[in-house]
């Protein structure tokens, strides 16, 4: 190497050329290699101009100046067009050193594509994957991808194809192009991961957890913290191996350090239940808080049940309801299927109980301070009590007539009313209850003026936030007799959505059975309305039809009446 040196000091090119050859293998180029391999490049060498290029596309902290090396590129379209055209694109590239121009990038990798490069044809293939430009759906990249050949690609370039297989449903070619990229890089752990997953789930392959366990083995031994964390689920289960907790919790805490975010709830579990450790439940709870912290959902709802127990910490129902919150926000895909009824469950359960709680304690101490006030005339205590009642206790029904009855009565100050008022329609974007309260505080002109489409509005919301069947079958038929009113929408809306959204609803079915023997609205056809009829009835609704439409044509029941609506 020194030899080799003192022949590049001296001027023989090709001694400089190897010497910049073995630098660049040892991923360190030297501040004499770099001013060498940029006066090569001056002098039109297009071979140091291709080295220099990959060289600084690696090292954005050098600055250059990207007109030339522009220049260079597109001087080398003739002699070498594939290469050149991925400088081009490399220096339009979003994010990377040049000129960040996303349209000139796609072009130069389509004609390198066609001048033959494999390396422009995996570069497009997974920008195009990557930006789901409109141009390039999944079929097309595949297709690049397929005729390019993928045996020595990029493990990069080896996922997209996977990903786009998986996407198209063609688990034969997921799995088959997943063998090949852990057989092209079997230290890859990635690739691993994806094997473990398919035979784990039974995709492509027969479901095989021994194979799984292999490949998460391999991926573990490899650094990959979610191998780590699937070695150690599946000695905790017992699949395609024997239980074995100790192991568990080892490589749960291997996959905690590595840096897994769901490590943290499987290794609480662990210390919660003394299950392959020591009980230590000051560990699972400092475990659990860090998971919260991380966004965990899991950790959420398993510290919101901690706090619904009050076993390893004061019971707090308030507090539980929060993690529930936080563990709704942070679920995702199928993770809300696997837990979300559990939280919907605990949920319900901890409100309830916190209702009860407060109507045994608090309700009656609020109550008692609010008559006192109201027969003292007591404004600011009046105004206080409100501003507390509409921050935390608003879902009870006897305060909601507290706060209607001020509303009435005047007896609190304009402008708080104005900004509870402000702060309960804010409130109305994500609760459906209070939306409800609002939309017949309008309805009813209670505390405000009355105005039938402003009650429409506020039920609608109510309806989004909770799909509910018995407020989409009053909205409608409220809608149709007038009783509320929307310049925005209609009684056929609404009816649309009832037969879209709960056609297999029974009181739908009885409605549209109701119908179609009368002739109003749905075409009349004894048929149909005898095969909804008997759906609704095969659901468990029970009804005598004759009796309804006998009431019906007499003008003696509503509809909301034969569907026993309130």
């Amino acid at each position: 190497m020194a030899e080799l040196l003192e022949c590049a000091k001296a001027g023989d090119m090709q001694a400089r050329v190897l010497f910049i050859q073995m630098e660049m293998l040892q991923e360190n180029l030297s501040s004499q290699s770099y001013i060498w391999l940029v006066d090569m490049a001056e002098n039109g060498d297009f071979y140091a101009r291709n080295v220099l290029y990959h060289y600084l596309m690696g090292h954005e902290e050098i600055s250059f100046d990207w007109e030339k090396m522009l220049k260079w590129a597109e001087e080398m379209i003739a002699e070498d067009p594939g290469e050149a055209y991925h400088m081009l694109s490399g220096l339009y590239a979003p994010g990377m050193p040049g000129f960040d121009d996303v349209d000139k990038c796609l072009r130069y990798l389509e004609l390198g594509t066609e001048a033959g490069s494999n390396d422009c044809a995996y570069k497009l293939a997974c920008l195009a994957y990557e930006f789901r430009w409109d141009d390039f759906p999944m079929s097309r990249i595949r297709a690049i991808l397929e005729k390019c050949g993928l045996k020595g690609a990029h493990p990069a370039v080896m996922k997209v194809m996977v990903n786009i297989c998986v996407e198209q449903n063609d688990a034969e070619a997921a799995v088959r192009y997943s063998r090949l990229w852990n057989k092209e890089y079997p230290d890859d752990s990635e690739s691993c991961m994806f094997i473990a997953n398919f035979y784990a789930n039974g995709y492509g392959v027969k479901r095989d957890y021994k194979i799984a366990l292999k490949y998460y083995q391999k991926a573990a031994n490899l650094g990959d913290e979610d191998g780590m964390l699937y070695v150690g689920f599946m000695h905790f289960v017992g699949d395609g191996c024997r239980v074995n907790e100790s192991r568990a919790a080892d490589y749960f805490e291997r996959a905690l350090n590595a840096g897994s975010v769901n490590a943290y709830s499987m290794l609480a579990k662990c210390y919660l239940h003394g299950i392959g450790v020591k009980k230590n439940r000051e560990r699972a709870l400092e475990l659990l808080e860090q998971g919260v912290k991380k966004e965990n959902y899991a950790c959420c709802y398993l510290l919101a049940r901690c706090y619904y127990e009050g076993d390893i910490v004061e019971r707090d129902l308030k507090c539980s309801l929060e993690l529930l919150k936080d563990a709704r926000t942070f679920c995702k895909g199928c993770e809300i299927e696997k837990l979300g009824t559990e939280i919907e469950a605990l949920d319900a359960q901890c409100l309830s109980e916190l209702r009860e709680e407060e109507e045994r304690t608090l309700l009656p101490s609020f109550l008692e301070k609010w008559n006192k006030a109201l027969a003292e005339k007591d404004v600011p205590t009046l105004d206080n009590l409100l501003t507390d009642m509409v921050s935390n206790y608003f879902y009870h029904e006897q305060l909601q007539n507290c706060f209607v009855d001020a509303l009435e009565q005047k007896i609190c100050s304009p402008n708080l009313v104005k900004k509870l008022m402000n702060q309960l329609r804010r409130k109305a974007d994500e609760d459906s209850k209070t939306a409800l309260f609002i939309a017949r505080m309008y309805d009813n002109g209670r505390g405000v003026r009355r105005n039938l489409s402003t009650a429409y509005n506020y039920y609608e919301k109510a309806w989004r936030l909770t799909a509910d069947e018995e407020l989409a079958l009053t909205l409608y038929f409220r809608l149709l007799d007038g009783t509320l009113k929307s310049a925005s929408s209609s009684a056929f809306k609404w009816l649309s959505i009832l037969l879209q959204m709960y056609e297999n609803s029974p009181r739908v079915n009885y409605l549209r059975g109701l119908m179609h023997s009368l002739g109003r609205v749905l075409r009349r056809d004894k048929s149909l309305a005898e095969h909804y009829f008997s759906r609704a009835a095969e659901a468990g609704f029970v009804a005598d039809s004759k009796e309804d439409l006998k009431a019906l044509r007499r003008g003696q029941k509503s509809y909301m009446e034969c569907l026993r609506l309130k």
